[in-house]
């Protein structure tokens, strides 16, 4: 009887640490938006990256710069030129995560030319410019706070799961000791067969 609490204790205790092992990859996402490059930093689980200091690299892997990103795990970076950069975040404990974005040349989305940019700043195409930032950038904080929701229901429905799937475990094996002292037993039959 002892031996099977302790096979029940040694199972609990791997299905506590492979759970956590198994919910817990660091993803970082980068992208051309506009004229800087956007991204976030979170974890599978919905857990998002705040206050983290992300690496900015050029393709020989020389640091140029370093972001940090906001509470919401966001972060954007203006780079001075076109080519490919990395972003390399280490949220310690051995969760590294990369990602690699190709910043578009003078002829691409992102102007480098001065006088380009100035003149584009004065035509109606600004207003239309400056509006569609705006409604962009409601829609993302709006986004931002769904996900924030989302991750608040996430975390709830993970800690009820796993108390049902220790419940889960555990009956288990109450039943399989059950099935073992009820197999050592005598058994009788439910009928009587003297008739």
């Amino acid at each position: 009887m002892a031996r099977v609490f302790l096979r029940l204790s040694v199972l609990l205790v791997a299905l506590t640490f492979s759970w956590e092992a198994m919910a817990h990859n660091l993803i970082l996402e980068a992208y051309p938006f506009g004229g800087e490059i956007a991204g976030e930093a979170f974890f599978s689980d919905g857990v998002l990256v705040g206050e983290a200091t992300i690496e900015v690299l050029d393709l020989d892997g020389r640091v140029l710069s370093e972001v940090i990103t906001d509470q919401s795990g966001s972060f954007s970076y203006t780079p001075d030129g076109s080519g490919t950069l990395s972003f390399r975040l280490d949220a310690g404990a051995g969760h590294v995560a990369e990602a690699s974005v190709e910043v578009p040349d003078a002829a691409g989305t992102m102007t480098t030319n001065v006088e380009t940019t100035a003149s584009a700043a004065t035509g109606p195409d600004s207003d239309m410019a400056t509006a569609l930032d705006g409604l962009v950038a409601r829609e993302i904080s709006g986004l931002q706070a769904q996900i924030e929701e989302y991750q608040a229901r996430n975390d709830f429905l993970n800690v009820v799961a796993a108390i049902g799937i220790l419940a889960g475990v555990i009956g288990f094996g109450l039943f399989g000791l059950g099935y073992r002292i009820a197999g050592a037993a005598p058994r009788h039959r439910g009928r009587d067969t003297d008739r």
